[in-house]
């Protein structure tokens, strides 16, 4: 996918985070969150980058998804 360019479904920050988490529980929102609006390239990115250095050295596989804690992300009020 080119940087920039619509997906014609639309992916969800929100669930994209968690996926990430997933891979990284160090991960903060608020570098993925700003002004009301998730960084889904972004997310994409460094969640495709985690995960294969993970996989590279040889890292525990990820705790399901269900088990995940999303932290509380405040409402965005321009």
């Amino acid at each position: 996918r080119i940087m920039g360019e619509d997906t014609p479904d639309k992916v969800d920050g929100k669930e994209l985070f968690r996926e990430l988490l997933r891979w990284f529980p160090g991960a903060n929102y608020e570098d993925y969150y700003k002004n009301g609006v998730w960084q889904v390239e972004l997310l994409e990115i460094d969640k495709e980058l985690i995960e294969a250095h993970r996989k590279e050295a040889g890292a525990e596989d990820p705790v399901p998804i269900e088990e995940v804690k999303m932290p509380t992300i405040p409402v965005h009020r321009p």
